[in-house]
C-alpha cells in the first residue's frame, strides 16, 4: 500500500513530514517543482500534479465558492482528490492511504490497515454534529481505488445535479444566515458522501484498539474532550518512539498512529518528531 500526500509549494516542515512516513512506508507526493527534490529521499516518489490533472478543469469549471475562506484555497482541498485518484488509477493501485502533509506517520500503515478489517473507507468523522456542521475529514483516511473514483464522481454530481446542489445551497444560506464563518468545503462533499457509503471513522477506537489523531491542538477526536490536554496540546507520552494520549472515556491510553499539527501548531513538529 502506497501513501499519498498533496503539496502544492515548499515550507520546510514538509521535507520533515515526508521522511517520517517514509521510514515505514512508500510515500509518493503530488507536487511541484518547488518540493520535487524531495523524492530524492529512500522510499519516496515525487509526481508532479500537471502530469496528472485530468478532470480538474472540468471540476474548476463547475465549481461554485461557497465559503467565507479563501476560494483558491478551498479549490485545492477538492483537486487533491482528483490528483490522488488520477495518480492511483496510473499506478494501478487497488487501495491507498491520504495524509494531510502536515501529519508526523508512527505507524506502518500496511500493517494497520490489515489489523483494522481492509477498510473500503475509513476518515474522520466527528461525533457531534449540530446543524449544517456537515463535517467529516480525509486528514487521515484509507480508500479502495473504486471507492475514492466514486467521491471524485460525485465531486461532479454534488454541482452539477440540481438535487445535490441544493444541499450545498442550503448549508451556506445556514452560514450566511447566522453570521457563521465556514460554508461550503470537500469536508462537506465528504459528509454527504458519507451518507450514502459505509465508512469505518479513523479517529474513535480502532478494531485494535489504536487510533489515528484528529489534531494535536484539540482534545476532541472522535468524542468532543476526549484526550487528556493542557497548554493548548493533546498530552503525548512517547513509548518505544510510539506517541500514546490518554483517552478520558475508556480511561486508558491510546497509541496513536500520527499526530496531526493544524495551523499555527506546525512549529511544534520538529519537537514531537522521531527521526
Amino acid at each position: 500500500m502506497k501513501t499519498y500526500f498533496f503539496h502544492i509549494g515548499y515550507q520546510e516542515y514538509l521535507k520533515t513530514t515526508i521522511e517520517h512516513a517514509s521510514k515505514n512506508n512508500d510515500v509518493i507526493l503530488i507536487g511541484d517543482e518547488s518540493n520535487k527534490h524531495l523524492g530524492s529521499i529512500n522510499n519516496v516518489q515525487h509526481i508532479h500534479l500537471k502530469d496528472h490533472y485530468e478532470g480538474v478543469e472540468r471540476f474548476l469549471s463547475l465549481y461554485k465558492h461557497m465559503h467565507t475562506g479563501g476560494q483558491k484555497f478551498e479549490e485545492w482541498c477538492y483537486i487533491r482528490w482528483i490528483a490522488v485518484r488520477n495518480v492511483a488509477v496510473s499506478n494501478k493501485c487497488d487501495n491507498l492511504f491520504y495524509g494531510d502533509s502536515d501529519n508526523l506517520i508512527f505507524s506502518n500503515l500496511s500493517e494497520v490497515y490489515d489489523s483494522i478489517g481492509k477498510p473500503e473507507l475509513a476518515l474522520a468523522i466527528p461525533e457531534r454534529q449540530p446543524p449544517f456542521r456537515q463535517s467529516a475529514t480525509g486528514e487521515v483516511s484509507y480508500w479502495s481505488i473504486g471507492t475514492l473514483d466514486r467521491f471524485c464522481s460525485y465531486l461532479i454530481d454534488l454541482y452539477e445535479d440540481p438535487f445535490e446542489f441544493r444541499k450545498l445551497v442550503e448549508k451556506w444560506n445556514y452560514h450566511k444566515g447566522n453570521s457563521l464563518p465556514g460554508g461550503v468545503c470537500d469536508m462537506t462533499a465528504l459528509w454527504h458522501f458519507t451518507r450514502k457509503n459505509k465508512a469505518m471513522i479513523i479517529t474513535d477506537l480502532l478494531p485494535d484498539n489504536t487510533t489515528f489523531d484528529h489534531s494535536i491542538n484539540n482534545p476532541a477526536n472522535y468524542y468532543d474532550d476526549e484526550y487528556k490536554f493542557s497548554n493548548g496540546v493533546k498530552e503525548i507520552e512517547f513509548i518505544n518512539n510510539v506517541p500514546y494520549g490518554y483517552n478520558l472515556k475508556h480511561d486508558k491510553k491510546v497509541r496513536l498512529h500520527n499526530l496531526q499539527f493544524q495551523g499555527n501548531s506546525k512549529i511544534l513538529i520538529d519537537r514531537y518528531k522521531r527521526l
